[in-house]
């Protein structure tokens, strides 16, 4: 390594160097393997009842209803070699330096209701109310959604709807 005029360091590169191979130890030192650690998990109960209601004047109202209570968390521990600082000694696919977990509760409930119009026009209609207690400001959200059925002959059905939606806050961003 020499240096240039103010004396910082200018390397030259050695070209018989550059195509040899490297030897089986040379790549063992400039390898290594790291392990991150993670854990997730999700406990979940529902219970669900559907039917028909009653019959109406082109045929059975049906309905369907839940009620959901669940909890979820994770854990995530990356390898330490990751988290030096400055610059990272290795390459991490997963870009892990941050350890990071939590845990939430979540609960729900939702209805659902199929109303035949005519014979060949169906009407459905649902809603479903979410919350989660967690640290973000979207503590709940109510979404539903409204379409209609059309069967003008037996081979071909017509499908319109319009609905809401909702997705919860990624776990480890909250």
């Amino acid at each position: 390594v020499s240096t240039n005029a103010a004396g910082e360091p200018v390397y030259h590169l050695d070209r018989n160097r550059l195509w040899n191979p490297l030897s089986p130890d040379q790549v063992r030192s400039l390898m290594t393997h790291g392990q991150n650690r993670s854990s997730s998990w999700v406990n979940q109960g529902q219970f669900t009842i559907s039917g028909d209601l009653f019959n109406g004047w082109a045929g059975p109202i049906g309905f369907a209803a839940v009620l959901e209570v669940g909890s979820q968390g994770y854990e995530l521990h990356p390898d330490p070699l990751a988290d030096t600082g400055n610059p990272v000694p290795y390459f991490s696919p997963f870009g892990l330096r941050d350890e990071g977990g939590g845990t939430r509760k979540r609960y729900a409930t939702g209805l659902e209701f199929k109303v035949p119009l005519l014979s060949s026009l169906i009407a459905t209609a649902a809603g479903r109310f979410d919350q989660y207690d967690d640290d973000t400001a979207t503590d709940d959200a109510f979404t539903y959604n409204a379409g209609l059925e059309w069967r003008p002959v037996r081979s071909l059905l017509l499908r319109g709807s319009y609905a809401t939606s909702f997705r919860a806050p990624d776990m480890h961003f909250v």
